[in-house]
């Protein structure tokens, strides 16, 4: 389920965030709001149990355009639950979501689209109420071994939760992220050869003193990535990343400045099909802000993970990694964000599927320790082809975290209707 809060934290601060290539390495990056695989912007779920009950969110398509090509699903999901703690320093309240959706495909042109609207309220915390609209479009065009990319995405937020106001009090806060991502991958025999391009533009529209800090950020990434060919035990990885973010209307003071990077990182991946999948990428990021940011410098980056599916619908699922600058975390240029993340999904049948994920993320914010640690438990039960539920639990622990309550849980049911 969707934490706004945190949601927030993550459009507006990390949507550039470091994700290692190779074995589809996950990160704070937009494909993760995306609940389908998007050319240019995330994969499907890397875990196999994961896999097969996403892919069975796609029923059948509408029969209209089916026959033309093109599968179209259309998706209705109502949320209700309560929330101990849905502001900072807000107290128990019942929530409720509505979330339209429509996803489409073409699986001949390589086309993959979403586009969606979640309302959301809460009785007794109507400071938390946010309206949130999400599109996105990619497509994957194949030449022969090769491949090109695109990929263009728009998300519009608004709430309240996250504009604090100069006095303390919450303010009006609406954020509009543009994006673009653009992939070219050649095969040359021994290797393969990727190079991607993503950028993109947040606004931020808000009421009060300047609760998020800044006007608008443009931002632009670069990386080059050589891999050795697909079919070896292990894949040999060599990656070259450079970046660049540029803001308008900062505030003085608040910490956000013009910044370039160039980080440099090696590694390897084994193949996914294997019973055990083994991601280690590691190297250095260079970073320089501006005047009015923080200190310029190097930082040692990089992300581990280790997969285990002993039998298709059961798996284990571990990450850690360590990230730097802009795209750390917790919402502060110049920070590190180190995570670490265990997930469990377990399924005894097509239609049951169990999931337990537990994440700890620490890191730095204004010159002190923040830290933050949940664990969310779920499942999804399909009741037929096309409704299915889905309750989950989630608790979170968070230590100088600003915008968050130090503690926070929420109970949730979920009723999913995909005619």
């Amino acid at each position: 389920m969707i934490d706004f809060p945190a949601l927030l934290r993550c459009i507006l601060f990390a949507l550039p965030a470091l994700v290692a290539a190779g074995g589809g390495a996950r990160g704070d990056s937009l494909g993760s709001f995306l609940p389908m695989a998007i050319p240019g912007f995330g994969v499907a779920p890397g875990v196999s149990a994961r896999s097969r009950l996403h892919s069975g969110d796609f029923p059948v398509p509408l029969a209209p355009l089916a026959s033309a090509g093109l599968e179209v699903f259309p998706r209705l999901a109502v949320d209700a639950g309560l929330d101990t703690a849905p502001g900072a320093g807000q107290g128990i309240t019942a929530m409720g979501m509505v979330r339209p959706e429509v996803r489409l495909a073409d699986p001949e042109l390589g086309l993959a689209g979403f586009a969606n609207a979640e309302l959301d309220r809460y009785a007794r915390d109507p400071a938390a109420n946010a309206n949130r609209v999400t599109a996105a479009l990619g497509l994957a065009l194949p030449f022969g071994p090769d491949r090109i990319t695109l990929g263009a995405a728009h998300v519009s937020t608004a709430q309240t939760a996250l504009g604090l106001a100069a006095n303390g009090g919450a303010a009006p806060l609406d954020v509009t992220t543009d994006a673009g991502r653009i992939g070219l991958r050649l095969g040359f025999g021994a290797f393969d050869a990727t190079a991607r391009v993503r950028f993109g533009r947040d606004r931020v529209a808000a009421g009060g003193a300047g609760p998020a800090g800044f006007g608008s950020r443009a931002i632009t990434r670069g990386q080059v990535a050589l891999e050795t060919a697909d079919g070896a035990p292990l894949r040999e990885l060599l990656l070259l990343r450079a970046g660049a973010t540029r803001y308008a209307g900062a505030l003085p003071g608040s910490g956000f400045a013009d910044s370039s990077s160039l980080a440099v990182l090696a590694g390897g991946v084994t193949g996914a099909r294997a019973l055990w999948r083994l991601r280690v990428v590691g190297g250095a990021e260079w970073i320089r802000y501006a005047e009015g940011g923080p200190a310029s410098g190097i930082a040692v980056v990089g992300d581990l993970a280790l997969q285990w599916t002993p039998d298709p619908l059961i798996a284990v699922d571990l990450d850690l990694s360590r990230r730097a600058g802009a795209d750390g975390g917790f919402g502060v240029p110049g920070s590190i964000l180190t995570t670490e993340r265990l997930g469990l999904a377990e399924s005894y049948a097509r239609d049951l599927l169990f999931t337990v994920d537990v994440a700890a993320r620490q890191g730095r914010v204004s010159g002190h320790a923040a830290t933050e640690a949940d664990v969310t438990a779920g499942a999804l039960w399909r009741l037929s082809r096309a409704v299915s539920f889905r309750p989950s639990a989630s608790f979170a622990l968070r230590h100088d975290l600003p915008g968050s309550a130090p503690h926070e849980a929420r109970l949730m049911l979920s009723l999913v209707w995909t005619p």
